[in-house]
């Protein structure tokens, strides 16, 4: 009987959580979801950092080097540094879906929200099949509907996070919420 008991208040305590968790993320659209590559080095100092830019003197195309740095200064939250580098690796390889991404997130933190958007959807147009869209998708629904003002767009977007088969049921849920927004 015990056990019953501490499995129904485990269960609350998760669903607590969970509402809660869900609440704040609606009421916080800033926070979006993103990939993220973790740099190799052991901590973000100056020192690792000046290591770092040494060795892509000696190599300015070395594109592992290049997305450390732009992922240590997104850490840094130093959006138009790391947005050097993104933009580099983009002049190497104009396709790089995690270099567009970065981008795209490092001009929505700038609240260059337009510009963000044309770099998400150049994401999309790389891949449209790609599991992880409805990631970029979610994104863009944000960006439309609390940053551009464009209601048409947002709801295009959101749906298709709805659509895909990846996104988890909680996302769902709360773009469910959101769209129930743009229609009133």
């Amino acid at each position: 009987m015990i056990r019953k008991e501490i499995f129904l208040i485990t269960v609350f305590a998760f669903s607590f959580m969970f509402i809660a968790s869900l609440n704040y993320r609606i009421n916080n659209p800033k926070l979006t979801l993103t990939f993220r590559t973790e740099p190799t080095m052991p901590d973000n100092s100056m020192s690792g950092i000046v290591e770092l830019m040494q060795k892509l003197s000696k190599n300015p195309e070395d594109i592992d080097t290049l997305k450390e740095l732009g992922t240590i200064f997104m850490q840094m939250k130093a959006w138009d540094r790391a947005l050097s580098f993104w933009n580099r690796i983009l002049k190497l390889q104009p396709k790089n879906r995690m270099a567009l991404s970065q981008s795209a997130y490092c001009y929505f933190q700038l609240s260059q929200y337009k510009k963000a958007a044309d770099y998400y959807e150049m994401v999309l147009l790389l891949d449209r099949n790609n599991k992880d869209n409805y990631i970029i998708n979610y994104n863009l629904g944000l960006i439309y509907f609390k940053f551009l003002k464009d209601k048409i767009k947002a709801k295009r977007y959101f749906q298709q996070v709805l659509a895909s088969s990846t996104a988890d049921s909680s996302l769902k849920k709360e773009v469910k919420k959101i769209l129930s927004q743009i229609s009133n």
